[in-house]
């Protein structure tokens, strides 16, 4: 089961490698908000079609899952300011010098998650960042 798992997140990391550049290329001539709102249209069509086919979700219940759509409403707020931020970067770096900062994101994750979800933080996340900030460092530099 968690060689389907790690395959699940090798495939997404392969989009999301190849979705940098094709936005970055993008964004040489078209601004970022109208970069974002043409994807995002993609997106939300593709996403919209897929639930209501896949997953029944015009039976769905806004008022029975509250909490979870106030929480999505922010991850989409939250999204839209880190797609603008990344977009606007690219003239500033190269991609694979930005896609560095993304080893960043574990730590990140893992202190949210311990904050929001209460999962536990270990010594060995906390040693493995500065290897990686070190490894960042480096590379940067």
């Amino acid at each position: 089961m968690k060689a389907a798992g790690i395959a699940l997140v090798l495939s997404s990391l392969l989009c999301y490698s190849i979705l940098a550049v094709l936005l970055k290329k993008a964004n040489q001539d078209i601004k970022p908000f109208t970069v974002i709102a043409i994807s995002m249209i993609v997106l939300f069509l593709i996403s919209f079609f897929m639930s209501v086919f896949t997953e029944d979700s015009l039976n769905f219940d806004f008022l029975k899952n509250k909490t979870a759509v106030i929480l999505l409403v922010i991850v989409g707020i939250i999204n839209a300011v880190g797609f603008w931020l990344a977009i606007k970067a690219y003239p500033y770096m190269p991609l694979w010098q930005q896609s560095l900062f993304g080893m960043i994101q574990p730590l990140l994750t893992a202190v949210f998650a311990y904050f929001i979800l209460g999962e536990a933080l270990s010594w060995k996340m906390f040693f493995g960042f500065i290897l990686m900030a070190a490894g960042l460092a480096v590379a940067i530099l």
